[in-house]
């Protein structure tokens, strides 16, 4: 079980975990299989190789959702940017079944069904 901090990304159409969350699940550069050739673009811009994570699950206090699929990247500078580790962004294919609610003087976000 791995925990983070992750981003709300409602331009992203797939969910991502960061090559540091890759490489604690068992993915690196060197699994058979895990580089994939797939463009990705950005307001943070994007260097480097891209990895394909399967059978990923996320859970939340209230729901689990099991994804068939995710990429990596590295998310070093945009960690440096807000200034803590960015363990991923959640996407669409995360998002398109919730609700979210963004409360700016509670610094929280709420996700609901």
């Amino acid at each position: 079980q791995h925990h983070g901090n992750f981003i709300v990304d409602t331009g992203a159409v797939t969910t991502l975990i960061s090559r540091s969350m890759a490489a604690d699940l068992g993915v690196t550069d060197n699994t058979p299989g895990a580089k994939v050739d797939l463009g990705l673009a950005g307001v943070g811009g994007f260097e480097g190789a891209v990895l394909r994570i399967r059978n990923v699950t996320f859970k939340t206090a209230r729901s689990t959702v099991i994804f068939p699929g995710v990429v990596s990247i590295d998310l070093k500078e945009i960690s440096k940017i807000i200034g803590t580790e960015v363990a991923g962004a959640v996407g669409f294919d995360f998002l398109q079944d919730v609700s979210v609610t963004l409360d700016y003087y509670a610094a929280e976000v709420r996700l609901s069904k």
